[in-house]
């Protein structure tokens, strides 16, 4: 299926800077100030209304490349009442969870210098990535699913952040991302040899997700994006005790 690759629209719905898109994204120009800004844009807080998830759908560029385009204020309501030409796909809503970074911008799309914007099936999306790699392996059980995609865009964790990390056996460091909104269970099933942490900022961490960027999803559609080099400083003494068993 090719619905859990789509995992962007978390990065606009972070624990500060977006964790509620209804009060930070008044109207689509702000939205767009905001992805571009190095801080985020803050409107006026708007009356309560529908939970909002946010949105991504893929648009077919070739029998396995994909567009991806994000709307980050849409209703779970009206993303259900699309409906889609053949070809495209929706994902399920998305949403950060309880660790995640405190800003987030797309500096520009794929192949572009900057940050395009679309209406499709009556509302403005922006195009914020493309899929170039599909079904990818990435343990030798299949628990985990990867996609590479094309991407520019950087998030800062403030310090005193919590990150969650999926470690694998090399050291590679992922960050997560983004959660499914409709999840109904919060422990994922991780392969042997690899593990979760979590890690807490000591002081302010940018990651820059420039050009390719693979990414994870677990069973639970936790999604993880890396690899990360300067996350590998945040590994614990595990690792040293996973490459005794490997013998290395």
């Amino acid at each position: 299926m090719l619905r859990w690759k789509l995992f962007l629209i978390t990065t606009l719905l972070s624990h500060a800077a977006f964790s509620d898109p209804t009060e930070h994204f008044g109207s689509l120009s702000e939205t767009v100030a905001s992805f571009q800004a190095s801080e985020p844009v803050k409107s006026a807080p708007m009356p309560e209304q529908a939970r909002r998830f946010g949105a991504e759908i893929l648009e077919p560029i070739s029998p396995n490349g994909f567009r991806v385009w994000l709307n980050p204020t849409m209703s779970l309501e009206a993303l259900e009442s699309i409906e889609l030409d053949p070809g495209w796909v929706k994902n399920q809503p998305r949403e950060t969870g309880e660790c995640g970074p405190g800003r987030s911008r797309f500096l520009k799309s794929p192949d572009s210098d900057s940050l395009l914007t679309q209406e499709w099936y009556g509302f403005s999306w922006f195009h914020v990535a493309n899929v170039v790699e599909d079904d990818l392996q990435i343990d030798d059980d299949g628990l985990l699913r990867g996609v590479t995609v094309k991407i520019f865009h950087e998030v800062t964790f403030l310090p005193g952040s919590c990150l969650i990390v999926l470690v694998s056996p090399d050291g590679d460091a992922y960050f997560r991302m983004g959660r499914d909104g409709l999840r109904v269970s919060d422990e994922p099933t991780i392969p042997n040899l690899w593990w979760l942490e979590e890690y807490v900022t000591q002081e302010m961490l940018v990651i820059e997700m420039f050009d390719k960027t693979l990414v994870i999803r677990t069973d639970t559609e936790d999604s993880f994006q890396g690899p990360v080099p300067t996350l590998k400083n945040v590994r614990s003494a595990r690792a040293g005790m996973l490459n005794a068993r490997l013998g290395r």
